[in-house]
This record gives structure tokens, sequence and C-alpha cells, in this order.
């Protein structure tokens, strides 16, 4: 099963005095689309807002005024609290020699900095057991959602266009059942939730099984899904199923550009 995304709105916090190395993450955290991030110079400032509920990554620099980096983790783990939040200390070769120290305290794992873009991200999903999705990848996405309908689209109208009515007829029954995959998808790789469920409720009122293939598509299962999959809900109509053209059909989609598509 493919890893649920990381919630762009989940609170991080970044503990780091140096401005330089402040502004090397302030693109690498914008990139990946995390946008609730707060920046701490001073250790004691950390601690003042530190609360067990409030971080659900705290990224430490090896520079903090105040009190040493060590001392800060031990403080953050001290009387059982931010036991479930990771804690990634990035240190320069310089500062070496505090790493097995700040690991003691309380660190869950540590990296080098200079660190390549793609070991950063990597490093993050492991500690979070998410999916990081950086604005590169959600343009990919799009344009692979899109071209998936188009494709499924043109494949219609060339067959009519070539006189083959029935097989166009047979083909159709692929490619409505895309038309509302590709544009929830669309919606949720932007986070948009509550589109893409508006979407499938939609789809579903037509293709019973679309919402467990949209959920199957994104590598993710509610407990709903599962209840509906083990009560052995019908899928999606196969290619050689018919269904008549001129069925009632609501196309729900803010995004006039997915509307020329259809």
């Amino acid at each position: 099963m493919s890893r649920e995304r990381f919630d762009s709105n989940t609170p991080v916090l970044l503990a780091e005095s140096d401005p330089a190395v402040q502004e090397i993450f302030k693109p690498i955290f914008e990139d990946y689309q995390f946008a609730n991030v707060t920046v701490e110079e001073e250790a004691y400032g950390v601690l003042r807002a530190d609360d067990s509920n409030s971080y659900g990554l705290i990224v430490l620099g090896s520079s903090l005024e105040g009190m040493s980096v060590s001392k800060v983790v031990a403080a953050l783990r001290s009387g059982g609290r931010n036991t479930g939040t990771p804690i990634l200390l990035m240190y320069n070769l310089k500062d070496e020699a505090i790493v097995d120290k700040v690991m003691e305290a309380g660190a869950t794992v540590s990296l080098q900095w200079p660190v390549k873009k793609d070991v950063f991200r990597k490093t993050l999903e492991d500690l979070l057991d998410k999916r990081i999705v950086s604005k590169g990848d959600e343009k990919e996405l799009v344009h692979n959602y899109r071209s998936v309908f188009s494709g499924a689209a043109d494949r219609v109208k060339n067959l009519r266009w070539e006189g083959k009515i029935e097989e166009a007829e047979a083909a159709f029954p692929e490619v409505l059942p895309e038309f509302f995959l590709c544009v929830a998808e669309l919606y949720y790789a932007r986070e948009d939730h509550d589109s893409a469920n508006r979407i499938i409720d939609e789809g579903k009122k037509i293709f019973p099984g679309l919402e467990d293939e949209f959920w199957r598509r994104i590598g993710k299962e509610s407990a709903e899904n599962s209840e509906k999959v083990s009560d052995g809900e019908e899928g999606l109509p196969d290619a050689s199923e018919k269904i008549d053209p001129g069925i009632p059909v609501l196309v729900a989609a803010g995004d006039a550009t997915y509307l020329e598509t259809c």
C-alpha cells in the first residue's frame, strides 16, 4: 500500500539561529509544500513554544542561541513529552562531535549538511512514514492525470470519426469513469479533498464501484471502503457492457479546462 500524503498544514518547527541556514531551508519547505513552518532562533524560544501536540516534525540545526542542541532535545523529550514527534538533526561537518550527544538525548535521526534534496526528502518520508509531494511532483501528476483521460476520450472520438459507432459506444463505459477518477485525483493531488469527494459521490451514482477504484488508485483505503469491498460490491463495468449514451450525467468540476476535454 502506498504511503498517505503528508498533510501540508501539519505544524513543523525549524530551530536554527544561523540566518543563512534558515534561508536554505525556506525554498525546500516551500517546494515540499510545508505550509505551516515556525522558525525559532533561540533554544529557550523552542522550549517556550513547545507542546507535545504542537508539531508533527521538528528540524534542529546545530546552531541555537542560549543552550546546546543536546540539552534542547533532552528538554523536549523530558517528562514523557513529544515521544511521538520525530526530531531531525541537521549538522555541519565541523559540528560532528555533537551528533552522538544529540542522538543520545532523543533525536530520531541525523543528517550532515549539505545534503542532496532527494536524500533529505527520503529521510523525511521514512521519518514521518508519509509521502512528500513537491510542487514539481504535483505538476507531473496533473499532467499524467489529464493525459490518461484525454487518451481515453480520444479513443472514443477516433472510433466515431472512423464510423465505428458500435465500437465507440462499447468504449464509452471506460471513458466516463475515467473522467470522474482523473478529475477527483487532480483535486486530491491539490489536497482539495472536499471537491474530490464530491466528484466521486456523483460518479458512483452511475458506477457503483467508482469509489473503490478511486481509493485503490491513490493507495489509500478507508474503513468505509473496506466494508464495501467485503460486502462484494460490484466494480466498474467491462468495456463490453454498453451504457445508453443518452443516460443523464452530471459532471461536477470547478475548472473549465476539465470540462472542455469531456
